[in-house]
Order: C-alpha cells, then structure tokens, then sequence
C-alpha cells in the first residue's frame, strides 16, 4: 500500500474534531471527516510500466541496432527495468503513474465502504455526512445519508470538494479541512437547524437538540494497519431505525 504524504498531528486532530463539534452544536445533522493514508495497493504499476518501457527499449535498439548481440539486448533491458522499478519504490513517482481513473475508483469504492459502516442509518432521521479525503490518490469525497440527499442538491458538495481541493494546494491542508468542515456544517445547519423537528426513520419524532450526538466527533484515520470492518461496526454501533 502506498504510505501516506503525511499523517495528522495531535493538535491537527484536535482541531479538526474540535470544529465538527462547533458545527454541529448548530445542526441537527451530524458530519463524520474520515482520512484515508492510501486506498489501493498499486504496486502492480511499480512493475507494470518498467516492463512496458523495457520492452519498448528493447524493440527499438533490436530494430535501430540489429547487429547487437542478443545477450547485449537483455542486459539492456533487464537494466532498464531494473532502474526505473527502483525509483518507482518512491510513492509519489509511482501515484503519478497510476491512471487517474483507477485512483478515482479506488477512492470511491473505499469512501463508500467507510460511508456504509459509519454514517448510514446511524443517526435517527438519516442526518449524516461523511467528508472523506483519499491523501495518496489525491481525491476529496462528500457522501450524505438519504435525509440530508433528499434536500441538499449534490452540486452543493460538489462545490465545496473542489475550493477543498484548490485551497489544499496553496495552503495547509488542516486549513483547507477546517474550512470544508465549516462550509458543509454551515449547510447543514441552513437546512437542518438545532432547534427543528425531525422524524426518525421508524416514524417518530425526534428533537433537534436530542438527535444529534449519533455519529463521532474525533477524526477516522485509515492506514494499511486499520481495524477491521468486525471492529469499525461494534465501534460504531448499531444503526438508527
């Protein structure tokens, strides 16, 4: 699995949880930020492309080059793969090679397996939203149970995920996600205020005020090492209705 370009400190954390409890005191939906190091093992691309490129090398010097001696023309090629699987034994070399749309799956497929696990049906109107950041593909996800979907148009999210995405290159990245989480509690606190009725999903009512508090504050952060899905589900309970 490809390690991450940097894992939260305490005090990024803090801050970070700190603001979704802030916003959700606003709210009686609730926001879950779930940090994921790296969402894929790619290191099929790590030995993929040096192939490729070896073999391409081989052709041309086979073809520019016929009186070479076949021994020569492996060496040449064993060389040529050797060196380039080396440097892509770097991450950041080795992401910037995988297909962008493999990335993209990878990221969704995770952030819907987390979304599933910890926001789902948790909250008694279905009132969560997932924030979810892939760090090594580089993708920015917001997933919302059907009670917030139902009244919040998803090019809404969709603006936020992409000044996330513009903010995290030119500033710090606990800036960026602070700002995010501000910008999605504050819609969330538009269209479901602490002090409003809402109706669970077995039909009763809930309170504003007695509804939230379902979800975590603290940050989930996901490494090659995470609990398993057994864990993540007694962890975060059973869900709502």
């Amino acid at each position: 699995m490809v390690r991450p370009p940097g894992r939260l400190s305490v005090a990024d954390r803090e801050c970070l949880a700190q603001a979704i409890k802030t916003g959700e005191a606003r709210s009686s939906a609730e926001l879950v930020l779930v940090i994921a190091d790296s969402c894929g093992f790619y290191g099929v691309f790590g030995l993929l492309w040096p192939a490729l490129a070896a073999l391409l090398a081989g052709a041309v010097l086979a073809l520019g080059a016929p009186q070479l001696a076949a021994s020569r023309l492996f060496l040449a090629e064993a060389g040529i793969f050797a060196v380039l699987a080396a440097l892509l034994q770097w991450p950041a070399a080795l992401m910037r090679l995988v297909p962008p749309q493999v990335r993209r799956a990878h990221a969704r497929h995770v952030a819907a397996h987390q979304f599933e696990l910890r926001v789902e049906g948790r909250t008694p109107a279905r009132t969560g939203v997932m924030l979810f950041l892939a760090m090594a593909e580089r993708q920015v996800i917001i997933l919302a149970d059907s009670g917030v979907s139902a009244v919040i148009d998803g090019e809404a999210w969709r603006d936020i995920v992409d000044r996330l995405g513009a903010a995290r290159r030119t500033g710090p990245p606990v800036d960026a996600l602070a700002a995010a989480i501000g910008e999605i509690l504050a819609l969330l606190e538009r269209h479901f205020p602490r002090d409003i009725d809402v109706r669970g999903t077995d039909g009763t009512e809930a309170r504003g005020t007695d509804a939230g508090g379902a979800l975590p504050d603290e940050i989930v952060e996901l490494s090659a090492g995470s609990q398993s899905d057994r864990d993540i589900d007694r962890e975060a309970g059973p869900k709502s209705g």
